[in-house]
């Protein structure tokens, strides 16, 4: 409410014309700073005390926001708790909706409301829990806005992946029909190696061997997969190739630099996290923004724009290196696992992912041979796993032959009266 004094001293009558422009105490701005100057004299002595991004209450809303939401901007108490939602590979919706601020994507609520968050995964994904202000994996999740909330749901990939090599004797997929690996150069051979604190079989390569995928289309999109790598190299000094996506080869790609995880030639971690003789998991991600991340053991090591199109598949056929490089950066090694996937796994699936599917490879009997009276009996099996050679005339009663303890893989058992029987039937059992 303004007043208006009008004092007359010339003793005479005077003409006098008053204009009013418009303005009042509602949206009266004199220092333009978006907050009526009425509102600020409200609360503080002069309009010039505090900006429109001050908090001077320190309840985390700024001047701007309470003086449009009608709150007390000197009230620490008097606010409207902010929620801000994120997600990636699916979407959360709140009951109810919440209402808009001057910074989205936070919306405000009334304080101590009840509010629902429902998560719906895209395809492909699953819904993992909650981080944040928030845990657990309810989904509605019920919570109350009894303050400011930032919470994530987390999606993860739920498919199996698209091929996953185990090298348990064979260079087969374990899943799917994606083509076989194939030896790079000689010099490759399955052994048993203690991975993770457990003996397994891997498969140990040559320093310019190790295996391609080729062809690789169709097993994974050119531009947006993940790759998940368990492998160990026998020494890291210098550059070490872990992965090549481009055919004919090219100089750029997944290294290991002095044990750093790298992605030349446009990002590296900042330490060594690979060191010779150990499994480490490595694992790349390219999405459809062309974001690239790179992870070991579960913890990221770099991440960049790939606007060059570094990591996407190109080549007729695309192909996928593992290992050897395209001049002589390269190390011998063993893989333990390798698993393609169509999807992009978020970090905190990387973080948690498994490594090992556990157990030992069922062995089975290559082609028999006689030879000096003797009927011998090549396998693939597990290196460094006992195994029993039991045998049968009807496949119901079952005599032990032999029990070996192989250190390779193949191994031929041998049966010297295995010639005298028409029909004899064997099996390989593990005591």
């Amino acid at each position: 409410m303004y007043f208006l004094s009008v004092s007359n001293t010339t003793g005479s009558a005077q003409n006098f014309v008053l204009s009013v422009n418009g303005l009042n105490c509602a949206t009266d701005d004199y220092d333009g700073d978006g907050l009526p100057d009425c509102w600020e004299l409200t609360y503080w002595p002069s309009i010039y005390s505090y900006g429109p991004n001050d908090d001077p209450d320190g309840d985390g809303v700024r001047n701007l926001d309470e003086y449009l939401e009608g709150t007390d901007p000197t009230n620490p108490l008097s606010f409207h708790p902010r929620l801000q939602i994120n997600a990636l590979y699916g979407t959360v919706t709140p009951s109810p909706a919440g209402n808009p601020t001057t910074t989205p994507p936070k919306i405000w609520y009334n304080l101590n409301q009840t509010v629902q968050l429902t998560a719906v995964p895209s395809p492909g994904y699953g819904f993992l829990g909650w981080i944040g202000d928030a845990s657990g994996s309810a989904n509605p999740l019920t919570l109350t806005m009894d303050g400011h909330k930032n919470i994530t749901a987390i999606f993860g990939v739920t498919n199996q992946p698209n091929a996953d090599y185990q090298f348990q004797n064979n260079l087969h997929s374990s899943v799917g029909t994606p083509p076989d690996l194939t030896n790079i150069a000689p010099g490759n051979a399955f052994m048993s190696a203690i991975v993770d604190g457990s003996l397994h079989t891997v498969y140990h390569f040559a320093q310019g061997s190790s295996v391609v995928l080729e062809p690789a289309d169709g097993v994974i999109p050119t531009n947006i997969y993940t790759a998940v790598l368990l492998f160990s190299f026998d020494n890291i000094s210098g550059w070490k190739r872990i992965l090549d996506v481009k055919n004919p080869v090219n100089n750029n790609g997944l290294y290991a630099l002095n044990g750093t995880l790298y992605f030349y030639p446009v990002a590296s971690g900042s330490s060594a996290t690979i060191a010779a003789s150990n499994y480490v998991q490595v694992v790349l991600t390219r999405d459809a923004s062309s974001n690239v991340f790179g992870y070991v053991n579960g913890v990221q090591q770099f991440s960049f724009v790939d606007t060059q199109n570094y990591a996407t598949l190109a080549g007729a056929p695309e192909m996928l290196r593992f290992f050897k490089d395209d001049s002589t950066e390269d190390a011998p090694g063993a893989i333990a696992r390798i698993r393609l996937y169509d999807k992009v796994m978020p970090p905190a699936q990387v973080a948690s992912l498994d490594r090992l599917s556990g157990g030992i490879a069922p062995p089975y009997f290559l082609t028999p041979y006689f030879s000096g009276g003797v009927l011998y009996l090549p396998a693939q099996l597990t290196p460094g796993y006992p195994y029993r050679l039991l045998a049968s005339t009807n496949l119901m009663t079952w005599v032990s032959i032999a029990t070996n303890t192989p250190s390779a893989s193949p191994f031929t058992f041998t049966n010297p009266p295995g010639p005298t029987y028409p029909i004899r039937s064997y099996r390989l059992v593990t005591p």
